[in-house]
């Protein structure tokens, strides 16, 4: 069986089917309201880490307690994408942002958590194809999200264990990203609606929503993005963003 591709290029215009629209403005509004309550809760579990690390007088309960506060700030910055999702209209200005440091910081989170999970381990590789530093015109936050879906995507399609690879390189002005694995591919029969929402190659854990958040981040930010699989050999994608040069 061949090779399976679908393309989002540069400028495209979104056109999802009414009713995808219709549910993703419904899932908005319900995500506002409970962003809100998340975000309460994290400022007492905050407090509360604070006040630990300050009195304890064990050193292992107060970097427990670092800990805690810094998967506060991660979970704050997820609700900050919340919001920006139930309200469009909000787009924070992009900074210059090195996706090598990027991509290398979140591989570890994302594989930390599988291995957790009783994932087997996956050889990671990464290389960077080009002399200047790899700086992008992006959203830090935004960016992070984008490539922790891609690579949740790629480990959650390796459960035996398998090879992951990155490869960072530039072109025509852009920075490209390449993320492929040697998982169980995606039917041919889904690679045109792929990027649309709630389309999952996952039967009941996966919401459908990660590359859908992918596209329209990376579209938003004047990229683009395209997925290529060959069903039991691995999926690659190939994402582009403007360089911050």
């Amino acid at each position: 069986m061949g090779i399976a591709q679908s393309t989002i290029p540069k400028g495209s215009g979104l056109m999802p089917s009414l009713q995808s629209e219709e549910r993703l403005a419904e899932l908005g509004r319900h995500a506002a309201g409970v962003a809100h309550g998340l975000a309460n809760l994290l400022t007492n579990i905050s407090l509360k880490a604070q006040i630990l690390e300050l009195q304890s007088s064990d050193p292992n309960a107060s970097e427990h307690a670092r800990g805690i506060r810094y998967y506060i700030e991660e979970a704050r910055e997820i609700l900050e994408r919340i919001h920006r999702f139930a309200n469009p209209e909000y787009a924070p200005l992009p900074n210059r942002v090195n996706i090598l440091e990027t991509l290398t910081s979140v591989w570890k989170e994302v594989q930390f958590r599988h291995l957790m999970s009783g994932d087997s381990a996956v050889k990671f590789e990464c290389s960077l194809d080009c002399d200047e530093e790899p700086l992008v015109l992006a959203n830090r936050s935004e960016l992070k999200e984008i490539i922790a879906n891609l690579i949740d995507n790629s480990l959650r399609a390796m459960p035996d264990g398998g090879r992951l690879s990155a490869r960072i390189s530039r072109r025509n002005g852009d920075v490209q990203v390449e993320i492929a694995d040697t998982g169980h591919g995606i039917p041919a029969r889904m690679i045109d609606s792929i990027f649309e929402p709630f389309v999952s190659t996952r039967s009941r854990a996966g919401s459908g929503l990660g590359l859908t958040v992918c596209r329209d981040v990376i579209l938003n930010h004047g990229g683009s993005i395209e997925l290529s699989s060959n069903p039991g050999s691995g999926t690659r994608v190939t994402f582009r963003l403007p360089a911050g040069d």
